[in-house]
C-alpha cells in the first residue's frame, strides 16, 4: 500500500538565498495563520514578532503588541522558555530514547535568556517602552 504525503525535510539552513527567501514568505504567511487560528479557537491573545532578512520586521498580533509585551513583563509567572537549539537537543534525546514526535514540545529543555531577545528603548521624553506603538497587522 502507498502512502500519500508531505515528503520529510530535513530542518537545516536553505543555502540557495532565493529558495531561502521564497520558503521565508510562504512559511511566515502558514506561521501568522497558526497564530490567527490559536487566537479565535482558543479565545487566546497572540502576538508574534518575527525578524527576517536584512532585519526586515514583521508582527501579528491579536490586541494591541504594546498591551502583550508590557503583560508579559509584568507578569510574575514566566513560562519556560525554548531556543531552536534547546528544541533540537530535546529532539535528539528522544530520538535516541526511542520517543517523541514533531509534535511534541521538548520538556527537558532548559529556558535561555536569549530565547525572547525584547529589547527596552528609552523614548526623546525619557520613558522606557517595549515598542513604539502598537501593531496590528502584519508586513509583508
Amino acid at each position: 500500500r502507498v502512502q500519500m504525503g508531505r515528503r520529510k525535510i530535513d530542518i537545516q539552513l536553505i543555502k540557495n538565498e532565493r529558495c531561502r527567501q521564497v520558503t521565508f514568505s510562504k512559511r511566515k504567511l502558514g506561521v501568522i495563520r497558526k497564530a490567527t487560528e490559536l487566537s479565535v479557537l482558543c479565545d487566546t491573545e497572540v502576538a508574534l514578532i518575527i525578524f527576517g532578512d536584512k532585519d526586515k520586521l514583521s508582527c501579528y498580533s491579536s490586541s494591541p503588541i504594546n498591551m502583550l509585551v508590557n503583560r508579559y513583563f509584568e507578569s510574575k509567572d514566566r513560562a519556560e522558555m525554548v531556543t531552536t537549539e534547546d528544541y533540537f537537543r530535546a529532539k535528539a534525546a528522544g530520538a535516541s530514547n526511542g520517543a517523541g514526535t514533531d509534535d511534541e514540545e521538548p520538556s527537558s529543555a532548559q529556558p535561555s535568556a536569549s530565547a525572547w531577545p525584547i529589547v527596552q528603548a528609552q523614548t526623546s521624553d525619557g520613558n522606557l517602552t517595549t515598542l513604539a506603538q502598537p501593531v496590528q497587522a502584519f508586513a509583508q
